[in-house]
């Protein structure tokens, strides 16, 4: 540590504590030097000032790549679990964001170690476990959010996309309906909830649901995208073709929704029902 002194009310550094040599410069103008750079906290321990700047870049790093490299050196330079926290989850979402998701699972295991009562930092694990294929794993999680937050619909929409993956469709609507039912202004629950309603052959409560959704929303792509494919179920070709086009003239790249509706000009043309296509 360097040597501090009072001389005359300034502050003087032993220069040779700190490894500098001041020699060539008068002893007044070296102890004012050094007593501008600490008021100016321009001087401080070298270690701190790479922590500190490591830290601001993770913070402020846009690029996923970036976050990695940054909050990575910070990790490495801190033991103050507050900042640990911030870092794991910068990190692992960047992880996420390039598809690594078993880093991404490890670094929100090390952040649930930390902090094991916010139910985001499960949600996030358990989509890592989702695309990891641990399926169990993701809803061990997914109830953990649920039981840590039951009043929050992030958590009901989490573990329902999760049992729909697992095909598990009568949970999965259980799940979107109790989120419905805490937001029920959420567009986005209600055009979950029909695309479900319409896997368990509740179609036309489906169709009735995306109605609601266009008369409130004229543009909402995904309701005419659902609606359409609950048209396919319910034999109706020509206004699934129509949901369908609308949607796709500004989705062109949805694989689902372009089968669809090669099968369904298709039958058109050949003028057969569309009740046995399956747009699952």
């Amino acid at each position: 540590m360097p040597v501090v002194a009072k001389i005359n009310k300034e502050v003087v550094i032993d220069s040779h504590s700190l490894g500098v040599n001041m020699s060539p410069f008068p002893v007044i103008f070296r102890n004012c030097a050094f007593s501008v750079l600490l008021a100016l906290d321009i001087f401080p321990l070298f270690p701190a000032v790479a922590a500190a700047d490591a830290a601001s870049q993770c913070k402020r790093a846009s690029q996923a790549n970036e976050k990695l490299h940054y909050c990575t050196q910070a990790i490495a330079q801190t033991s103050d679990p507050r900042l640990l926290e911030r870092f794991y989850l910068r990190r692992g979402n960047a992880y996420l964001e390039l598809k690594l998701y078993a880093d991404a699972k490890k670094d929100f295991s090390k952040l649930i170690a930390l902090n094991p009562g916010i139910a985001g930092y499960f949600d996030n694990r358990a989509f890592a476990s989702q695309e990891l294929g641990d399926m169990q794993d993701a809803l061990a999680d997914a109830n953990r959010e649920v039981a840590l937050a039951p009043n929050a619909t992030f958590v009901y929409r989490s573990r329902g996309l999760l049992f729909e993956k697992m095909m598990d469709y009568q949970r999965s609507l259980r799940d979107f309906e109790q989120a419905a039912a805490i937001d029920p202004n959420n567009i986005g629950l209600v055009i979950d909830r029909a695309r479900l309603k319409s896997k368990l052959g509740r179609v036309s409560e489906a169709v009735m649901d995306l109605n609601g959704v266009i008369s409130r929303e004229p543009g909402n792509l995904w309701a005419y995208r659902e609606r359409g494919l609950a048209y396919v179920l319910m034999g109706d070709t020509a206004n699934a073709e129509q949901d369908l086009e609308f949607f796709a003239r500004t989705a062109p790249n949805d694989e689902e929704v372009q089968s669809t509706l090669a099968i369904v000009r298709a039958r058109q043309r050949a003028g057969t029902p569309t009740s046995s296509i399956d747009p699952n």
